[in-house]
């Protein structure tokens, strides 16, 4: 069967490269229309399109600042050659597999082909969801639709669209390989996520800020931290502002949340994720173009009492931190909503199997 996956950003590349690896004995195709689409190069995919990319780093309509940046670096003339591509596509695949949102929901029209839709950007849990006409489209166009979470699964599903809750493909895009990075004799670890694109830099040198001033509420206490920062395996490190008592790892996600008490984290996916493994995520808005004021708001709509937002004001981030480390109910507390928000893992493997079986939809 030839298969086209259409995405819309960094996380939903991963998403789509996760469900991949799943399938097996078909000839797949990716479109990643915004970004590179780098995290396919070592799968036997084709890649199509400009794989350009973008300032917003596809978070065009976070801000107008975002839009005019994007503008002025050809989003327009981007987004007209991946129409014609499209276009150019019609007939020629079985089965398109949208991830993202309305973005590659369009594209899939587009090709004229059934496609499935894999929805990991907007939930009903944020003050405003699916408009009705991203329902129009899905209810008459969309063979299955695998919304992010059981309450947005419900509200399609009273709309009439065809779904299927699999759970959360982002509860699957990582690993645990068992690394505890030499830890030992510390009273806490705190997890760092920086996020994974051209911001983390300026995240680093604000989360690092806190933690200097966590340190000193911690050793008035006589207590020990350790620090652990996740960054992605491309991530360029060499620039990253240094501390003692911090370890930066790439592609050792999993283990560090595991290890993890706390996370700070400036992250769109990774916060989710961290969320989704029980573990409280603490934040702030950041000074760049991703996780921005609007974009933290949303986030903790999505994931509720188990995010906590704070000014970006080290002070009160450190004491935030130090507040949660020691309170092991609100740590059980805003675990157990993570997990609930997010789901369990394994949505990947289902989802394959649907696309599998697609002519029985």
């Amino acid at each position: 069967m030839k298969i086209l996956f259409i995405t819309n950003g960094h996380g939903e590349d991963i998403i789509a490269s996760r469900v991949i690896r799943e399938l097996e004995g078909h000839d797949i195709s990716v479109l990643p229309v915004v970004g590179a689409g780098d995290v396919f190069e070592a799968l036997p995919v084709k890649i199509l399109g400009s794989r350009k990319k973008m300032p917003s780093g596809g978070f065009v309509y976070h801000s107008l600042s975002n839009m005019a940046k994007d503008l002025f670096s050809g989003l327009v003339g981007n987004s007209l050659a991946h129409i014609s591509l499209l276009r150019g596509l019609k007939g020629k695949f079985d089965l398109v597999v949208a991830v993202g949102d309305i973005v590659p929901i369009i594209g899939a029209m587009l090709t004229g082909s059934k496609f499935f839709f894999v929805g990991c950007a907007k939930s009903d849990h944020y003050d405003y969801s699916y408009t009705p006409w991203e329902k129009f489209f899905l209810k008459k166009y969309c063979s299955m639709c695998f919304p992010r979470d059981r309450k947005t699964f419900d509200g399609l599903s009273k709309y009439g669209i065809k779904c299927e809750f699999a759970g959360n493909p982002m509860m699957d895009c990582f690993e645990v390989t068992g690394d505890t990075f030499g830890l030992k004799d510390r009273d806490f670890v705190v997890g760092i996520l920086p996020g994974t694109r051209d911001d983390s830099f300026l995240n680093m040198e604000d989360i690092i800020a806190s933690t200097l001033e966590l340190d000193k509420i911690a050793q008035a206490s006589g207590k020990t931290i350790a620090y652990l920062a996740a960054v992605a395996p491309s991530a360029d490190t060499a620039n990253f502002p240094a501390r003692p008592g911090l370890t930066v790892s790439a592609g050792k996600f999993g283990d560090i949340i595991r290890l993890a008490d706390v996370v700070i984290g400036l992250s769109g996916t990774g916060n989710e994720q961290a969320a989704g493994l029980g573990k409280p995520v603490i934040s702030f808005p950041g000074r760049g173009v991703q996780y921005t004021a609007s974009f933290a708001k949303r986030q903790a709509q999505l994931l509720g009492e188990a995010l906590l937002v704070t000014e970006r004001d080290a002070t009160k981030t450190a004491a935030a931190v130090w507040k949660i480390l020691n309170d092991p109910d609100t740590r059980a507390s805003m675990g157990t909503e993570g997990q609930k928000r997010m789901g369990p893992p394994g949505a990947s493997k289902k989802i394959a199997e649907f696309i599998n079986n697609e002519d029985r939809l």
